[in-house]
C-alpha cells in the first residue's frame, strides 16, 4: 500500500507499507506488516504556536510547523498457533519516535511491545442416555 498526500501551501506526507500472511505449518502462522512514513512539514510555525518548546523523536524534532523532514517506521507481527487443545498469540510491535501518518490513524509512537496470549481449549462431552 502506498499512499500520498500534498498540503495546499507546503509539505507532504506519504505511506508506504507491506503485508505478510505466512503459513507455516498445519497449526502455525506469521503475520504482520512493515511500514514507513516519511513527514515533509509545511513552514508556518503560525499555524502551531501553542507547540513551541514542544519537541518529539528524543528532542530531535519540533512539535511545530517548522519545515522539517523526517522518516518513520513500525513495525507489527504476530506468531500464531491455532490447534484445538492449545493455542497462543505472540506479538512483537516496533514504533519509531519519528514515526507520523498524516494520511491514516495512528496515535501512539515510540514504543516497543511483545505480548504472549495463551489459551488452553477444553472441550466437555455429554451423554445421552
Amino acid at each position: 500500500m502506498l499512499s500520498q498526500r500534498n498540503f495546499e501551501d507546503d509539505g507532504s506526507a506519504s505511506v508506504g507499507a507491506l503485508d505478510f500472511d505466512i503459513r507455516l505449518t498445519r497449526n502455525y502462522r506469521v503475520d504482520g506488516q512493515y511500514i514507513a512514513t516519511y513527514t515533509g512539514e509545511p513552514d508556518d510555525t503560525t499555524l502551531t504556536a501553542e507547540f513551541t518548546g514542544m519537541t518529539i523523536d528524543r528532542g530531535n524534532k519540533t512539535l511545530t510547523l517548522d519545515g522539517e523532514s523526517y522518516w518513520g517506521t513500525a513495525f507489527i507481527t504476530r506468531l500464531r498457533r491455532n490447534a484445538r487443545n492449545w493455542s497462543f498469540t505472540l506479538d512483537y510491535n516496533q514504533v519509531s519516535p519519528s514515526y507520523r501518518t498524516e494520511v491514516g490513524f495512528d496515535p501512539v509512537v515510540n514504543y516497543r511491545n511483545l505480548s504472549l496470549f495463551n489459551m488452553y481449549h477444553l472441550y466437555l462431552q455429554t451423554a445421552c442416555l
